[in-house]
């Protein structure tokens, strides 16, 4: 579970207010709020027991919510999307006596009843509840259930709700900062014929498949974001292999249509090396218990914990678009990269999605890194750049429910970049991946934010990187190197940038100097001094030659 908030978070959401009302409403707002009503209890697991009407498109599910009071209290928030209607809603053991709630957009605020509830005191609250969830305009960016068929006709469902928010199809505490430890799921089809051959597909491992009596059922021992629960409906055919990790051998399940059944040897081409990069850089891989999965989805993909949506069509690049000559598959190195970066270590609030994204992003260049050398990571990462835009802060404002992705891809290439800049500045590459395994020691299962990923940098690298994290991540635009000849063999160098502590450790060709925003001189022989090509590989800079 994930409950810790820090005060930081109510001073940046302040300072944001007049910002983020430009990009969110009173909807998103309620959605996402860490007030009273969510912060007074702690999720430890949730049970999900749903069938699905491909024909009609609908849900009819029932859920089990097993809360734990943090504090006092006779008012509670759960979420639930409005075109999803609640049949009932009671503590287990007492459905005859239901609860009273009132619900605004996805906000439903429950009484817990005559009495309140009391510190420490454990409830398993029960909905019924049925409706037609939310259709994916175009999953995973403009989320919602993707209800498809494949070539043969046969159902071929999905369903991506990073953004969203997992309420729009079944009740939870719709909330970044609460993770449960575990959840348990029971999958059924409605019009359930025996001779189909139909099965769906969740995340964790299986207690049940029986494809006879229409019953699936499977279970997470490990924490998850609820928007990484899931499920996968179609006429799949398993392959599997198991991954012999250093640290602990685990299994890795391949979910295909049954007229892609001869791809699994193309995954494991492709999973295979990227595991051990990853393990590599990163630490072992998070789920082993849980295992690996990769299941065929109508959709291009998404990082569901431990059943990864792929829908790239077996292509190397991505949808038929490549930037490396290498045969890679995108799909398959950057959802799985968040498994350790976004699902293993998971932000708190969408205001610092950036923490799943930009990690897993640099992740993408040291996998290339990791299997031809550091050369082509860099290239990798240099063919991105072109897509950094620095028009907003990569950090948005807190409470909200902010999407920063609707508005541009900085959380990625540009934090990618950052990532790049930081490495660069340290000039120690053992520092450098020290740090990233500190982080996700220090900072697994629990709700961070931003100022957590930099109390591990700082503590870890000795070094106060403040300044530099808030130019980076809290201010739009990158630093301006100004380079200016004074006389033969010597120079000056500053930053000009919006934080004035700004400094960053550069090597200009004569080793390495520390670069504040004041002016300082620097020798060194003309021939030496190097280009901007060469640094603006490896910093995210732009330069001015005065």
């Amino acid at each position: 579970m994930k409950m810790k908030l820090s005060l930081t978070w109510l001073f940046v959401s302040a300072a944001f207010l007049m910002s983020a009302q430009k990009f969110t409403s009173k909807a998103d707002s309620l959605l996402g709020n860490h007030g009273v009503n969510r912060t007074c209890y702690d999720v430890h697991h949730y049970r999900l027991s749903v069938e699905f009407d491909t024909e009609k498109k609908t849900i009819d599910g029932r859920v089990e919510i097993f809360i734990q009071a943090v504090n006092d209290f006779d008012l509670f928030q759960i979420d639930l999307a409005a075109g999803m209607e609640i049949d009932s809603l009671y503590w287990k053991n007492q459905a005859e006596n239901p609860l009273k709630y009132t619900r605004q957009y996805r906000c439903v605020l429950v009484s817990v009843g005559p009495q309140k509830l009391l510190r420490g005191e454990k409830r398993i609250l029960c909905v019924r509840y049925h409706g037609t969830p939310q259709i994916a305009l175009k999953a995973p960016w403009y989320g919602g259930v993707d209800w498809k068929v494949d070539k043969n006709g046969k159902p071929w469902v999905g369903v991506a709700c990073e953004a969203d928010g997992p309420s729009i199809w079944w009740p939870c505490k719709d909330d970044l900062s609460d993770e449960p430890d575990s959840v348990w799921m029971e999958y059924r089809l409605a019009n359930w014929n025996a001779n189909d051959s139909l099965m769906v597909v969740g995340n964790g491992s299986p207690e049940l498949l029986d494809r006879q009596r229409g019953i699936f059922r499977w279970k997470v021992v490990n924490p998850i974001n609820q928007y990484n629960v899931t499920f996968y409906i179609g006429d799949f055919f398993e392959d599997k292999e198991i991954f012999q990790s250093k640290y602990q051998p685990f299994e890795c399940r391949y979910w295909l249509l049954r007229e892609h059944r001869d791809k699994g040897n193309y995954f494991k081409s492709q999973v295979a090396p990227m595991l051990q990069c990853y393990e590599n850089y990163f630490g072992p891989y998070p789920f082993s218990r849980d295992g690996y999965q990769l299941v065929e989805s109508p959709f291009a993909g998404m990082e569901h914990q431990s059943a990864i949506a792929y829908g790239n069509a077996f292509q190397s690049g991505y949808g038929g678009m490549r930037m490396s000559n290498r045969e890679y598959d995108y799909i398959v190195i950057h959802e799985s990269g968040h498994e350790w970066w976004g699902n293993y270590v998971s932000c708190g609030d969408l205001a610092d999605m950036w923490i799943h994204e930009s990690f897993t992003t640099y992740g993408e260049a040291l996998y290339f890194e990791c299997l031809y050398g550091k050369k082509e990571g860099d290239e990798w990462l240099w063919k991105n750049r072109r897509f950094i835009e620095n028009q907003r802060p990569i950090i948005g404002p807190y409470g909200v429910r902010y999407d920063g992705s609707k508005f541009d891809t900085d959380m990625y290439y540009k934090g990618a970049w950052v990532l790049q800049t930081l490495r660069s500045a340290l000039g120690n590459d053992d520092l450098f991946f020290k740090t990233l395994k500190e982080i996700q020691k220090e900072c697994h299962f629990k709700a961070v934010n931003a100022d957590d990923i930099l109390k591990v940098m700082n503590h870890t690298t000795g070094t106060d990187l403040t300044p530099f994290f808030t130019q980076y991540f809290r201010t739009a635009k990158i630093p301006l190197l100004q380079i200016k000849k004074i006389k033969r063999g010597k120079y000056g160098v500053r930053f000009l940038c919006e934080e004035k502590r700004f400094g960053m450790v550069m090597d200009f060709g004569n080793g390495r100097t520390l670069v504040g925003t004041e002016w300082k001189e620097i020798n060194i022989k003309a021939d030496k001094l190097k280009s901007d090509s060469d640094l603006l590989k490896y910093y995210l800079i732009n330069i001015e030659r005065l």
